[in-house]
């Protein structure tokens, strides 16, 4: 132990704490260390966080065969040599079910990264005897799934990173409108930030970001659930939206604890997709109805319609060894995963044919802001309330209007009990349980306030803070 011994000590009538670890120097950047894309973090780093955090993917039903109609991760590799890159109008073919070497030579020489081409997956409709894909299959292989790491405030927060997870499926299947939205391919985003002052051996995760629909849903750590430390995701059914618990549809879904906020109420008429009223809530009154679309002042969508079931009852993906997309240096694309990465990185058109309007696939996670950037100002947690609050309880939404995403407030004075279900918000009714999120979230100079009981885990303190045991002994480190 290299920090505050003493403080722990110095009340030892009081109470006992064991000490059964050596010094443990974490790995840490390294201005030798390879950093290709030039984001100021070493790539070793970078893929020992992405391995770290790599969700647990969890979708709402069994798809133990290959079916039509359903969302299945899927290679970059795998996508693009059962598909053909399109142009729209005029229809033409410009690409036959490439491999992936001739896809990235393809976007290269358009020289505008493909924009306004579509890969049209053939897969969908059937067309890909003896190389077909199942959730059993793709958890097999191990693939579907792409990260990154990058630092949200590299000059103000150097000790915080973002890892993002992106996953690519078959299909998006909106299942209650009639097919109206389904759309080939689809991406999933999850986005964890953690703290590295303690070290990059087992850093805690002080909030996530779980994009669903448009919005986000802003998770803090006494939501998550974690299998082996790795963070859970629901899938939701058909649409593959990402959340942090079970549940069903509509607001039925909610978390029921503390923890959760999201950036809009899907209910609000001023939502993004309000421009569907002028589709189809003018000449086409009728499909409003038989939708149960309420028709007042504008498109006005439902929770009910919104949001599906997410009750984790399908193939469980833990999922491993996950490709680094890389990022951008010098405004040149650099792959940290081969040509992926590269393909990734560079192509600017659309991962999948429009099957019915308006429901457009996606871009690569790269092209879209608000999942690569977290380009958007309407996050919960702003100077003007208290993060962690009771606030952030299950049927509190927000709207859009007067905040700004921020790093949560530290505490003076943060609690941990060991014996705890889950992670609380530090507070002394609400502790954490993980002592390492405990000492991440207390300010410079504040006191980690212990319960009895044991951490296993060794780590090295490079912080001011206090730890002190009042009621009970405490062991660190066996």
């Amino acid at each position: 132990m290299t920090t505050n011994e003493h403080d722990l000590m110095k009340n030892s009538q009081r109470f006992l704490v064991a000490f059964a670890f050596a010094t443990f120097v974490s790995l840490s950047p390294s201005t030798n260390g390879a950093d290709l894309d030039g984001d100021g973090i070493d790539d070793a780093i970078e893929n020992q966080l992405l391995q770290r955090f790599a969700p647990v993917l969890y979708p709402n039903e069994q798809h133990d065969v290959p079916e039509e109609g359903a969302g299945v991760p899927v290679s970059v590799t795998w996508l693009l040599r059962n598909s053909r890159i399109m142009r729209v109008v005029p229809e033409q073919v410009l690409l036959d079910r490439p491999d992936i070497s001739a896809a990235v030579q393809f976007v290269a020489d358009s020289g505008n990264g493909a924009l306004g081409r579509r890969i049209r997956n053939y897969h969908v409709w059937g067309d890909s005897p003896g190389d077909v894909r199942s959730w059993p299959i793709s958890i097999g292989l191990g693939e579907g799934v792409y990260g990154r790491v990058w630092k949200p405030w590299p000059n103000t927060h150097t000790n915080l990173y973002s890892v993002q997870y992106f996953v690519l499926l078959t299909w998006n299947e909106t299942a209650y409108s009639l097919g109206f939205g389904n759309h080939e391919s689809d991406w999933l985003c999850v986005d964890y930030t953690i703290d590295a002052r303690l070290g990059f051996e087992n850093p805690p995760i002080i909030h996530a970001i779980y994009h669903n629909h448009g919005p986000q849903i802003f998770v803090t750590p006494e939501l998550l659930e974690s299998e082996n430390g790795h963070p859970v995701v629901y899938v939701e059914k058909g649409t593959n939206e990402a959340w942090p618990n079970r549940g069903t549809r509509g607001k039925d879904g909610w978390p029921r604890s503390n923890g959760f906020a999201t950036n809009m109420d899907w209910d609000d008429n001023e939502y993004a997709l309000i421009y569907l009223s002028s589709l189809l809530c003018g000449p086409y009154a009728p499909v409003c109805a038989l939708l149960e679309i309420p028709i007042v002042h504008g498109f006005t969508p439902s929770e009910y319609k919104i949001h599906r079931e997410h009750d984790g009852n399908g193939n469980r993906y833990a999922t491993h060894d996950v490709p680094n997309i890389g990022g951008v240096s010098n405004d040149v694309p650099v792959s940290l995963c081969g040509e992926e990465g590269r393909f990734l990185l560079q192509y600017q058109g659309l991962y999948g044919w429009e099957s019915s309007a308006p429901g457009d696939p996606p871009e690569s996670p790269c092209w879209q802001a608000k999942m690569w950037n977290r380009e958007w100002t309407d996050g919960p947690w702003s100077n003007s309330r208290e993060p962690f609050s009771p606030d952030t309880s299950g049927f509190h939404l927000f709207a859009t209007d007067g905040y700004t995403f921020s790093v949560p407030t530290l505490r003076d004075a943060t609690y941990v009990d060991f014996r705890s279900q889950r992670e609380g918000n530090g507070s002394s009714t609400l502790p954490y349980k993980n002592l390492l999120l405990g000492i991440a979230m207390t300010a410079d100079n504040g006191t980690v306030v212990m319960q009895p009981g044991s951490f296993p885990s060794r780590f090295e303190i490079n912080q001011p803070v206090t730890l002190t045991a009042p009621s009970g002994a405490v062991t660190i480190g066996q």
